[in-house]
């Protein structure tokens, strides 16, 4: 509940800083809210503002996405690749990779590369929020004539080609090892209207393979 005692500062017409308690009566943060409406809570022992990182609040608007592909049987030099094409236009992917692997590989982030148009298979995109969320634009072209918006990334398509490898990623053994940390470390604005691909090459014979790709889409303001 709101603390119904008088408000401890009037900062302005338009904003006014309270405590809020819970039910019980016990203290829970200092809130600022102005005449829209808008809120934003405040450490009481510190007067910093409380808040969640952008990629969770892009969960929570809607436009955090997801997409993982699994190869169970990798032999060496087998590849699991998943692929797509930016749209133009000025909302930005900004993408993070995830994977994992129980044996020696190594994983690019390939930009600008070609492979055979109406080959691989479809990945569906996952929104992260569950609830009326808002579809990805992301572009994929298996099964079409050009590319288009379809709510799916291509996975393995053939004869991936050229491009230029903007990052690589090593697992070592001998215990599974993952590549994955603080999503601002691993962030990679891309393109827009260009093909990327992320490839997993297996190292060694009898390897098993997960590959997620996160990303939130974005036009900077800046």
């Amino acid at each position: 509940m709101t603390d119904e005692r008088p408000k401890l500062t009037e900062l302005g017409r338009d904003e006014i800083l309270e405590r809020v308690f819970d039910k019980n009566g016990g203290f829970l943060y200092v809130a600022l809210t102005n005449s829209a409406g808008n809120r934003s809570v405040i450490d009481d022992s510190s007067n910093s503002l409380v808040g969640v990182d952008f990629w969770s609040h892009k969960i929570h608007a809607g436009k955090f996405y997801q997409t993982s592909a699994v190869d169970l049987s990798m032999s060496i030099n087998d590849t699991l690749v998943l692929a797509f094409k930016t749209p133009a236009g000025e909302n930005q992917a900004h993408l993070a990779i995830d994977f994992v692997t129980n044996g020696d590989a190594h994983l690019d982030l390939i930009e600008g590369g070609d492979w055979d148009v109406e080959t691989g298979s479809l990945m569906p995109i996952r929104n992260r929020l569950t609830i009326g969320a808002d579809p990805s634009d992301l572009l994929e072209a298996a099964g079409q004539a050009g590319f288009d918006a379809t709510g799916n990334l291509i996975l393995n398509p053939d004869n991936l080609t050229g491009g230029t490898i903007l990052d690589t990623q090593y697992t070592f053994t001998p215990i599974p090892k993952g590549e994955g940390g603080d999503m601002a470390q691993r962030e990679w604005v891309l393109q827009p209207d260009t093909q990327y691909a992320v490839r997993v090459t297996s190292d060694v014979n009898n390897n098993k393979c997960q590959l997620k790709l996160n990303w939130y889409e974005h036009v900077n303001i800046n």
